[in-house]
């Protein structure tokens, strides 16, 4: 008798049902956000579910309060979907001469100033790979790498944690970019940062990363007024924004990159130097097992290729690993 013969001959495991299992965790167990709304699919997504659970003979997920969350027997079904649907994903591309694929998750400045142009530069002699680009928070980052939703994320380097490996890139630092035709329109020529800060009508981010709180935080206690006149819901808005030369905005060193020196003057900022993180490339080493040479080899080349000072200048190259 095939060892395997018994898992066939029951009802209840396919590929549709494991898959449907995996978008339902994704929406962090909610069936009509990982039907995307459709009732009668959602519907559908609790009976496979069930069946599921039938054929394995376990809850796969419980309640608390309100919600549902995976069990210890649906996080283990999870972990063993995602690992077989990684292996089967890299050997259909083995087979059919696919780009390998990857994701990889940062916040959305990282991506705009660090990521995008790095990884342009890079794919040029990776022509066998292809990227998928996702842009979250930190909390969301880990989440996505300790499940193997994601295969490396940037971070604090202070969010790593058991078992994901980093290797540092850089430190992020933050200035205020103003526009020199505002400036002659502030009272005092020789204003501060922090008096510019209180003066200069700002565009600034809506969403509450966690720079955002800091900041705002920051700015308070060091009796600050902010006049926020525009609210944007990206970095990109914000430099476009900072473009029209109505408006000021803080925003890290790499906005340097495409900010015309004879138009935009940064001023630094000195108290924010306490908000200036270092950002680890993050992974997990269970990655690098299931996805073989390919995750290796790219491991190593974003840990050199997206190293940078503070300036957003390319920084030398380093042997610094750290776990």
């Amino acid at each position: 008798m095939n060892m395997f013969d018994d898992l066939i001959a029951q009802r209840g495991l396919s590929l549709d049902r494991l898959w449907v299992f995996d978008k339902i965790a994704s929406a962090d167990c909610s069936l009509i956000r990982a039907a995307d709304k459709d009732i009668g699919r959602a519907a559908q997504f609790a009976r496979q579910k069930s069946e599921l659970e039938k054929f394995f003979g376990a809850s796969l997920t419980r309640k608390v309060g309100r919600d549902l969350r995976l069990t210890r027997e649906g996080e283990a079904l999870l972990g063993i979907v995602r690992e077989a649907f990684l292996r089967l994903v890299d050997f259909r591309a083995q087979c059919s001469r696919l780009p390998k694929h990857f994701s990889i998750g940062a916040g959305d400045s990282l991506l705009h100033w660090l990521v995008i142009p790095r990884l342009a530069e890079l794919q040029t002699s990776l022509k066998d790979y292809s990227f998928s680009l996702h842009n979250l928070q930190n909390a969301e980052i880990i989440n996505g790498l300790l499940d193997l939703s994601l295969d490396f994320g940037l971070v604090r380097t202070t969010e790593a944690v058991e078992p994901l490996m980093r290797v540092v890139l850089g430190a992020k630092t933050y200035a205020l970019y103003a526009p020199r035709a505002l400036l002659p329109h502030v009272e005092n020529a020789k204003a501060t940062g922090k008096e510019l800060l209180g003066s200069l009508p700002l565009a600034a981010q809506s969403k509450q990363t966690h720079f955002e709180r800091e900041f705002e935080k920051a700015t308070t206690g060091a009796g600050i007024r902010l006049s926020v006149s525009l609210y944007c819901e990206t970095v990109p808005e914000l430099v476009r924004a900072l473009k029209t030369e109505r408006y000021a905005a803080v925003l890290h060193a790499f906005a340097s990159q495409e900010l015309d020196p004879s138009r935009f003057q940064q001023i630094p900022l000195p108290f924010l130097n306490k908000l200036s993180p270092q950002i680890a490339l993050v992974w997990h080493p269970r990655l690098l097992k299931i996805r073989g040479e390919a995750a290796e080899k790219l491991k190593g080349l974003l840990s050199e290729a997206l190293r940078f000072t503070e300036s957003g200048a390319a920084a030398s190259p380093s042997k610094e690993h750290s776990k």
